[in-house]
Parts: C-alpha cells; sequence; structure tokens
C-alpha cells in the first residue's frame, strides 16, 4: 500500500494508516477529476491528491536512481506542458493478459485458424481451412507494450503484424525506439468478449480486425470494422503440445486474509410465568473448502496443466499456514470446490416469559497467497522444451474456520 516517506510515494506499508500523528506516512490519497480544458473529453484522467500533506502525486523525471517514481511536493496542479500529475486509471479487468506464445482462430469454427500466407508479395493473415496449433505459420508471439496494448510477431515471418493501409502484414521489424508512424501501425488494444475470446483493434485507425475478400485475397485480416460483430472475434489458444507445472513456492509472508461469516438465527419464546422450557432448535450452514492456482494470464484457455500439491496454505489460527489437510490433485487455473450442507440441532433453555435467539456464525477463512513456480512447456514449433522460473503465481482457497453460537434473551411484553 502506498505511502510517503519524505517526497516520495513507497508501496510498504502493510495496513492502512489515517491518523493525526502519521502524515508523511498516510496512505489516504483522494482522486481528483482532471478538468482542464487541455484535457476535454478524456473522462478517465485523474490527480491523485495526498491528503495528510494536501500536496498532488507527481512522475519524477529526474535522473537515477529516482527517475519514474512518484512523489508529492505541489499543492496545486501542474501547468507544466507534461501533466506530470495526470493519471490514467484504468479498469485491471479490461486488459487482456495473453499468454506468450499463441494461435488466432475464427471464432465458431473448429479449425480455422489465421496463417501467414503470401499473396503479391506481402505476407497477408489469412483464415485457412484445414490448420491447426501446430502450424508453423499459426503461431504468434505476444508482446506488451504500455498499458495493455499488444504487438504480434508471427513466428514463419519473424516479423511483427503491421496495418498497410488496412490490410494486416506480418513484415514489419521495427522496435519500440522507433516513433514513427510505421511502428504505430504495429500497436492494437485487445478486447476481451470471453474465456478465449478476444477482438483486436488498430490504435492508428481505431477499428477492429476481421477478415474480408478484397481485391483478389480471400478472408484475409482487415482493420476494417467499425462496430464488433461476430467477425471480429478471434478464438485465442496456445501452441502446446504439453505443460508442467512443479517446484511451488508460497510466500505466506505476504498472503491477504479476509473472511466471509454466514449466519442463521433460530427465535423461541417461552410464554409460562413459572417454568423453564428446553427446546430444540435446528441450525443449517455450508463447510466449504476450495482451492485454486493460476497464474498472471487473464484469458482461459485450452491448454491444461495438473500438478500434485503435497502442502497448500490455509487460514488456521487467525493466520496463514501451509497445511497437509486439504492437498491433492489440482486443475491448473480452474477452481476445486466442496461444499456440504451441514444441519445440527441445540438443545437450549428459556426461562419463563423469555424470547431466545440463538445465531449460528460460521466463518470461512479466505486466503490468497503469491507463489513462484518452475514452467516446462512443449511447443510444436520447438525441439526442445522450454522451462522458466515464474512469480506471477496466485493461490485462493476457502476453508471453514469457526463455527459458534451467539445468544440473545429478552424479556416478553406483557401483553403476549
Amino acid at each position: 500500500m502506498g505511502s510517503t516517506t519524505g517526497w516520495f510515494i513507497h508501496a510498504k506499508a502493510d495496513i492502512p494508516i489515517d491518523d493525526e500523528k502519521s502524515v508523511n506516512t498516510s496512505t489516504l490519497f483522494k482522486p481528483i477529476r482532471a478538468t482542464d480544458a487541455e484535457l476535454e473529453g478524456q473522462p478517465d484522467l485523474y490527480r491523485l491528491l495526498h491528503v495528510a500533506t494536501n500536496k498532488y502525486v507527481s512522475y519524477h523525471r529526474m535522473p537515477e536512481p529516482l527517475e519514474e517514481s512518484l512523489y508529492v511536493a505541489y499543492t496545486s496542479p501542474s501547468t507544466n506542458k507534461y501533466y506530470d500529475d495526470v493519471f490514467k486509471i484504468m479498469d485491471f479487468e479490461s486488459i487482456v493478459i495473453f499468454p506468450e506464445q499463441v494461435a488466432f482462430k475464427q471464432h465458431g469454427t473448429q479449425n480455422k485458424f489465421l496463417s501467414c500466407r503470401s499473396f503479391k508479395n506481402h505476407p497477408y493473415l489469412q483464415f485457412l481451412d484445414g490448420t491447426d496449433e501446430g502450424d508453423t505459420t499459426v503461431a504468434n508471439v505476444i508482446y506488451t507494450v504500455g498499458d495493455g496494448f499488444v504487438r504480434i510477431k508471427n513466428l514463419s515471418t519473424g516479423k511483427f503484424w503491421r496495418r498497410s493501409p488496412n490490410w494486416i502484414w506480418a513484415d514489419s521489424d521495427k522496435t519500440e525506439d522507433d516513433k514513427s508512424s510505421d511502428f504505430q501501425n504495429t500497436i492494437f488494444w485487445p478486447v476481451k468478449l470471453g474465456d478465449n475470446v478476444v477482438a483486436l483493434r488498430s490504435v492508428v485507425n481505431d477499428r477492429f480486425l476481421k477478415g474480408i475478400t478484397l481485391d483478389g485475397v480471400t478472408d484475409c485480416l482487415n482493420a476494417a470494422e467499425t462496430g464488433m460483430p461476430n467477425q471480429v472475434k478471434l478464438e485465442v489458444v496456445e501452441t502446446l503440445i504439453e505443460r508442467n507445472i512443479y517446484d511451488v513456492e508460497y510466500h505466506t509472508e505476504v498472503g491477504k486474509v479476509y473472511n466471509v461469516i454466514e449466519k442463521d438465527s433460530v427465535t423461541s419464546r417461552n410464554t409460562s410465568y413459572t417454568t423453564e422450557d428446553t427446546v430444540t432448535l435446528k441450525f443449517s450452514h455450508k463447510k466449504s473448502k476450495s482451492k485454486t492456482l493460476g497464474g498472471s494470464v487473464s484469458l482461459k484457455l485450452g491448454a491444461k496443466a495438473t500438478l500434485k500439491l503435497d502442502v497448500i496454505p490455509a487460514y488456521l489460527g487467525g493466520q496463514i499456514e501451509l497445511s497437509a489437510e486439504l492437498t491433492g490433485t489440482v486443475q491448473w487455473g480452474t477452481t476445486d470446490l466442496t461444499e456440504t450442507v451441514t444441519e445440527t440441532m441445540n438443545a437450549v433453555k428459556v426461562a419463563p416469559r423469555t424470547r431466545k435467539t440463538v445465531t449460528l456464525v460460521a466463518t470461512h477463512g479466505i486466503c490468497e497467497v503469491p507463489f513462484s513456480y518452475t514452467r516446462r512447456d512443449y511447443y510444436h514449433n520447438k525441439r526442445n522444451p522450454e522451462i522458466k522460473r515464474l512469480h506471477d503465481g496466485i493461490y485462493k482457497g476457502i476453508n471453514t474456520t469457526n463455527i459458534d453460537y451467539v445468544t440473545k434473551e429478552e424479556p416478553l411484553p406483557t401483553s403476549d
């Protein structure tokens, strides 16, 4: 969580800090819409005011080691041409995070993949029947640019996709250092439309890519569509033969814990003036156990990986601990959930002229724990497996940690 020490912002606070004695270390920031005339029409631009110091967060352009840092210094909005104190607020769920190597298939078809084919001495991208993810012409590597934009390199040409003029050709070798229009024509914005379905929009002409037939070429990719019909939908497929995940290392020291409380209340009353009554109350609650392991990829693709876990994190005794009780085999990226409805009977004594309410309180402990892991991928286009140590894993687990009964007694009114 962000806080300030001196002038600079540090992501180091474990809990929110907001009190009068913690001016510099307060974690409270107020988002303020940037309404400058030059920024009109951009509703997602904001300034961040550090409430305790009443100063705005700005982007630091000074030399190393503090370049590209955030700091607070000014009580008024910046007036320089760079708008160093203006930030674009984005919904993280809207950002598509791809796996490294993918193929694109025409939505709703079995085996009509986007394949790189040469027509008129240009490498067009054509939807072609009879292809599959093992064809070297359909494999692409995804590179992220900036805030979720992508560049796509076709592996058969070794070149990036490029819009020219509206056809998409896999013929660009422009690097990110090149700020020309040719480089801009290699950048696309992905829009997530389903678990494994996206649309790609050219950032230059703001149009979606779809297959069209024109100028003697058939069903080739073109930045032509202003709307979002079915023709712009692309199914994303990983070009994998097999994936293994192993050597999982949990980072419980930075895990997060939160609870979900479930309540079931039953009330009984005794109208007798003299006799104590004993009643049996019936309660119902769910006992939940679930575990999910996944990485940073936001798409749910067909590539499967199963791993056996000897221990998993669990919220036990008020803290996250590694437990062997809930272990087993887990499918990567899916949730393994077990819910059992349990009914209990509880005999209680009710005093004369008393209403007694007994509430069953079931606490479900939820923990999220980052982890590192080793991934071994076998690709169609590579002879040897690709082995990487990755640190983007997130484990999420739920288990019922506590059952308690809370009793409340009230005297009955004389009219009862």
